[in-house]
């Protein structure tokens, strides 16, 4: 259907609406009938003019069976969530839960608010409800997989969306299902297929913005730049407003070096949340603005919170992630044998640094500021303790009482390392090692990369080493790890300080 087709079709819905708003009017009709027209005001998204009749049928409800009334309530709640009224909706899916608890519509419905609503714990006992009875529903299987994706159950989430994959079929031609076939793929890792699913639902729907930003981001993942933007900017087109859009196009455009195009759409998210740390940040790195020293503590939290989850497999498995091995590496020499250190792990993550070092380490403290990546960690059975807090409180926490402070892929989200220097020296014991990564750059002292990212040159940190009195004992050049198939370059650190035994009382 072409646009012109398109708006005809508007137009005759339109008059189907108002005359029959003016039926409505001229006569009373049963509840029967009632309920019917609210179902056609839905079917044509006039969503007052539905919640009118359906208000009227529940003014009849000495008249209907409890199945009726139920669906009145469950039917309104879907026209209330259309305009914003989200409580009223919940409200109303709850009595019609309370009247036939046994229909799973109501139950999915449910799942589907609280998910939105962010309350997904409260969605999972109404999924399982309605999958009583819809086992074959590809589309319950999906928001299931929605909401464990949330929920940051990966396994549980595969599983769910495996079954939408099998359920929806690859002939499937609604536009919106299709994009919900494509995002399971996609998550799943089968990035071909979820492609063509996002084609053909902008072929059979190119006035929905949804295909076009999910092809944008799976462009983006396979490093089409140019094509990417593309579809963000019709996304955009469709939907000017859209964060996540405004967000990828302004990602997009500094990967391009067109910084200007990326400050103006940062800057239109600034506009609509002005309170945004993450926005804050990345403006700040592709704008000519003063370079903050540090980056926002709750940036980083809410960055990490969210990635937790698919921390290790992207960063491992996606982006060729090695440096926690490249500083094993680097130690190597330097470790005893048995377990005899004290060591801190500062911003441990998911914990990928504890298991290389752990077998040297008498007591193996993690820190980090993400809750989320301290749970992962966690889960490894490898810390004696993890504390959240930042790396500085943690290194004053220390008095000449380390024997190793580890930092992987931490300082690209400090700009200024000569507090971290300074407490170091405080918090190492004689003969204390302090190892850690940065991304190399060509600029003076620090510099905040366009990918949000804080890069140091080797002369600022020779700088600082020179300052703070320590001894450099190794460097290494290598690459960290992979963005957008390219080499992201960095130079990992072992020194001590200086006014220390080099060798270690305890090696």
């Amino acid at each position: 259907m072409n646009r012109q087709e398109r708006r005809a079709q508007k137009q005759k819905q339109a008059a189907e609406a108002r005359k029959l708003q003016q039926q409505l009017r001229r006569q009373s009709l049963s509840p029967d009938a009632l309920l019917k027209a609210g179902d056609r005001f839905l079917q044509l998204r006039k969503w007052n003019d539905a919640i009118d009749s359906y208000q009227q049928v529940l003014a009849a409800e000495d008249q209907l069976n409890p199945e009726s009334l139920s669906l009145a309530h469950e039917r309104i709640a879907y026209a209330l969530s259309n305009i914003g009224k989200v409580r009223q909706a919940l409200s109303a899916l709850q009595r019609a839960i309370a009247l036939t608890p046994e229909r799973s519509g109501p139950h999915k419905n449910i799942a589907a608010l609280y998910n939105n609503l962010h309350k997904t714990e409260l969605a999972l006992p109404h999924l399982e409800r309605a999958s009583q009875t819809l086992k074959d529903d590809p589309d319950l299987h999906y928001l299931t997989a929605e909401c464990h994706r949330r929920l940051k159950d990966r396994k549980a989430a595969i599983a769910e969306y495996a079954k939408a994959i099998n359920l929806y079929g690859s002939q499937n031609q609604d536009a919106h299902r299709l994009i919900k076939l494509g995002r399971s793929l996609a998550y799943c890792g089968q990035t071909a297929p979820a492609r063509d699913c996002f084609k053909t639902a902008i072929t059979l729907r190119p006035d929905i913005p949804g295909g076009y930003m999910e092809l944008s981001a799976l462009l983006e993942r396979d490093g089409e730049i140019q094509p990417a933007i593309t579809a963000c900017r019709k996304a955009l087109s469709l939907m000017p407003q859209h964060p996540t859009s405004l967000s990828r196009l302004a990602g997009l455009m500094a990967q391009q070096g067109r910084l200007s195009k990326a400050a103006w759409a940062y800057r239109r998210l600034q506009h609509l949340f002005p309170g945004d740390h993450a926005t804050a940040h990345l403006l700040a790195a592709v704008s000519e603005k003063k370079t903050p020293e540090i980056a926002d503590e709750d940036y980083v939290r809410d960055l990490f919170d969210d990635y937790a989850d698919r921390f290790d497999d992207h960063l491992v498995n996606g982006l060729g992630y090695q440096t926690p091995q490249l500083l094993q590496q680097l130690l190597a020499d330097h470790l005893p044998d048995t377990p005899q250190w004290n060591m801190l792990d500062l911003g441990c993550g998911t914990g990928l640094c504890g298991p290389l070092i752990k077998p040297a380490a008498k007591k193996l403290t993690g820190i980090d500021l993400s809750q989320g990546m301290l749970d992962k960690a966690a889960a490894r059975d490898v810390y004696d303790r993890l504390t959240l807090c930042d790396a500085l409180a943690a290194l004053e926490d220390e008095y000449h009482s380390l024997d190793l402070c580890l930092s992987a892929d931490v300082f690209v989200y400090i700009g200024d390392l000569s507090a971290i220097f300074a407490a170091c020296v405080h918090a190492l014991r004689s003969g204390g090692l302090f190892a850690f990564s940065v991304e190399k750059t060509d600029h003076e002292g620090f510099h905040l990369d366009i990918t949000g990212r804080y890069q140091h040159s080797d002369s600022y940190i020779h700088d600082l080493a020179q300052q703070y009195n320590f001894t450099i004992l190794r460097q290494n050049e290598d690459i960290l790890r992979y963005e957008n198939k390219k080499p992201v370059a960095g130079t990992l650190y072992l020194m001590t300080p200086a006014n220390n035994d080099l060798s270690h009382p305890a090696a």
